[in-house]
């Protein structure tokens, strides 16, 4: 079931990921993607040990960087990776920089938010993040193989979060995003697949 945002949180998610669709690769590193449509049959949620594979490679850097203070306050954001290492609709893993938001004490990450990176043809990226307070989950492609927004809550994933909500990893299973009003005729598929998040060092305290 798709779960509802915090009015708050979604306009606040809206202006985040329109500064990172204009970050464009910003400090990104992705491995070639590959892979093919799935054949629309449904398989299980990927296993512990394909989670372990999906674990962060890059360990986050001077390159993974936070944007200054513009159309959105970004006092609360920190560096980060992330690593999507998905099974349906189509297979593929890459990995790039990601913006942790953290509380105001800087105890806890209360967000993961994953850059787009590249993927398949000339143009085509996904970014995605999860929501580690509220155990959401949400991807989004312009791949031409798979177009659509998918979100998920706790029961559509399977999650192993490190200490503070620094770091960890989610096997998923989660719905596309469609207008309930207008429903296609044909479902997009579900999106399955891990995704691992590691965060720097938190912010500066709020002032």
């Amino acid at each position: 079931m798709i779960r509802p945002m915090h009015a708050v949180t979604a306009r606040y998610r809206l202006g985040l990921m329109a500064i990172l669709v204009a970050a464009g690769g910003l400090g990104c590193t992705s491995a070639p993607p590959s892979g093919t449509p799935a054949d629309g049959s449904v398989s299980s949620p990927p296993s512990s040990g394909e989670a372990d594979r999906c674990a962060i490679v890059t360990p986050p850097g001077p390159d993974d960087k936070v944007p200054e203070s513009g159309e959105i306050d970004v006092a609360d954001l920190g560096n980060g990776r992330w690593r999507l290492c998905l099974a349906e609709p189509v297979v593929f893993s890459v990995e790039g920089s990601a913006w942790c938001t953290w509380t105001g004490d800087r105890s806890q990450v209360r967000e993961a938010s994953g850059l787009p990176i590249p993927i398949g043809a000339a143009g085509s990226t996904v970014d995605g993040g999860i929501a580690v307070d509220r155990g959401e989950i949400y991807l989004s492609s312009n791949d031409p193989r798979m177009i659509s927004s998918w979100q998920g809550g706790p029961s559509d994933m399977s999650a192993d979060v490190g200490d503070a909500g620094r770091s960890g990893t989610a096997s998923f299973r989660i719905p596309a995003v469609t207008d309930p009003e207008h429903p296609p005729a044909i479902p997009p598929p579900a999106a399955a697949g891990v995704l691992s998040w590691l965060c720097g060092n938190p912010p500066p305290p709020a002032s």
